[in-house]
Order: structure tokens, then sequence, then C-alpha cells
């Protein structure tokens, strides 16, 4: 009877499990969001890098470029953005960088993993500390929209107007004159 009394008592002082908070990590952290998969070849694709430390960045991070070939990579404006964050219970300071994907073909799209440099201050002496922080493989999709498969090239627009003009009058011609073409769309 004492035993089970001594349990519940210890029970009753006992933290609930769902108000521990995992431990935080020794340096920088990395969080990437890229939820969208699949894009139209000219619609943009919103990816969301953003670093986390547990004091404060003395220098801005050196942030990667993500350029590769058939793609288009913008920073929309005011794409970098200080930002806080709860790490391992503890508030975090940090930075965050949107960018703009686009894909300009069809086709499966592979960003292999990133660098970001981070210059932050050590906790202990307030130290400039360096950390390479990687992202994972990004992978994605340029999709053409149904009833345009057969386009080539496919040209994502809404409507799409030429306009020509021809310098040089065939009737008059004689044989080495030139005829010069110009389309304009």
């Amino acid at each position: 009877m004492r035993a089970a009394a001594a349990f519940f008592l210890l029970l009753a002082f006992a933290p609930p499990a769902g108000a521990q908070e995992d431990v935080a990590p020794d340096g920088p952290v990395l969080r990437v969001e890229f939820d969208e998969t699949e894009a139209i070849p000219g619609q943009p694709l919103s990816l969301r890098m953003t670093v986390l430390v547990p004091t404060f960045l003395p220098e801005p991070p050196v942030w990667p470029s993500l350029e590769a070939p058939n793609l288009l990579v913008r920073l929309p404006e005011r794409s970098t953005n200080p930002t806080s964050a709860r790490v391992g219970g503890e508030t975090w300071a940090g930075v965050t960088r949107n960018y703009r994907i686009s894909p300009m073909v069809p086709g499966d799209f592979t960003i292999p993993p990133q660098e970001v440099v981070v210059t932050w201050a050590d906790p202990e002496s307030n130290a400039p500390a360096r950390a390479i922080l990687r992202s994972e493989t990004l992978a994605f999709r340029g999709v053409v929209p149904a009833g345009a498969e057969g386009l080539d090239p496919f040209i994502a627009a809404t409507s799409l107007d030429l306009a020509q003009t021809i310098e040089g009058e065939p009737g008059a011609m004689t044989p080495g004159d030139s005829v010069t073409r110009t389309v304009v769309a």
C-alpha cells in the first residue's frame, strides 16, 4: 500500500511528457521550406532557406546562387529578412532568404545539396565561429499543362501577338537583291 502511495505521489510531481522539450543543437541550424514540386515552365516555385543561431550573426550568411541550366532563379524584393524561431525550447535569432525558382523547359530538375556559410557568435566567448551548413537535394518538375503537350516550343502565355515586316519588293527584284523579313513578338 505504501509503495502504491509513493508511486502516485511521485507521479503527481513528475512533469508531463509533453512539457519536456527537445535539446537544442550545439551550432547553427538550416531549415529549408520547398512545398511545391511542380510548375509550368516560366512559373516560379517558392524556396525559403532559414539560418538560425543561438546567439547572433556578426556577418550575413553567404547564400548559394542555386543557378543551374534551364532554371531562372530570382530574389524577390526584400528577399532576405531577419527572423527568430524556437529551437529546443529556446528562441534563436536568424536570417531567412526567399528564392523564386522557375523551370524554363518541361522536365525533371535536381538541385544538389547547397552550402550556406554562417559566421555566428560562440555562446561561451562571443568570438566569431564559422560553420558550413548543407541543404538536402531539391527535386521538382516543369510540366506542360493539359492541351499544350504538342507545342514545340512551349510558350507560357495567355496570348501571343506576332507582327512581321518585309523589306524589299518581290516584283521589282533582280538577281542578287536581298529580302529582309522581321518578325516581332
